[in-house]
C-alpha cells in the first residue's frame, strides 16, 4: 500500500520478529504479541504448521502479513551479523526482562534455564546492559 511505501523503501534493511503479530489486537496492544489473536495460534516463520504458510529463513520469500507493524528498520551502517539474533532471541529477552526493566530499572532479575539456553544468555546480557542491580 502507499502508506507502507511511505515508511519502507525497496532495498531498505529491516529485521522481522519471528512471531507473526498484527499489532492491533488486545494481546498485541498489551505486549503479548506471541499470543496475537489475528493469526493462527503460534504463527511464526519457519516453525510448526504455520511456518509453511508464511515461509522462513531458508525460503526464497516470506509473507509479512502486517508489514507496517512487524518490520523494524535497521540503519544502513549496522553490521547485520551483530543483529543476527534480533528477530528471535533478543526479542524473547526483551519480553522476559527488558519490558519490566524499562518500567523499573531497580528490579532484580531471576533467570531459569529452559529448552532454548541461548535465550537465557541473551536475557542475562540484556539485563546487565539495562543496569539490573542483581542478576541470578
Amino acid at each position: 500500500s502507499d502508506d507502507l511505501e511511505d515508511v519502507f523503501k525497496i532495498g531498505m534493511k529491516v529485521a522481522i520478529p519471528f512471531q507473526i503479530s498484527c499489532g492491533h489486537c488486545h494481546y498485541c496492544k498489551t505486549e503479548r504479541s506471541k499470543s496475537c489473536s489475528s493469526v493462527p495460534h503460534a504463527s511464526a516463520y519457519g516453525m510448526g504448521k504455520s511456518g509453511k504458510d508464511f515461509g522462513g529463513a531458508l525460503t526464497d520469500a516470506v509473507l509479512v502479513p502486517y508489514a507496517k507493524e512487524m518490520l523494524v528498520p535497521v540503519k544502513d551502517t549496522t553490521d547485520l551479523v551483530s543483529i543476527a539474533s534480533i528477530s528471535d532471541n533478543l526479542v524473547e529477552a526483551w519480553k522476559l526482562a527488558g519490558i519490566f526493566l524499562s518500567a523499573n530499572k531497580n528490579q532484580s532479575v531471576l533467570i531459569l534455564g529452559g529448552a532454548a539456553a541461548s535465550i537465557s544468555l541473551y536475557t542475562a546480557s540484556l539485563a546487565k546492559f539495562m543496569g539490573a542491580p542483581e542478576i541470578l
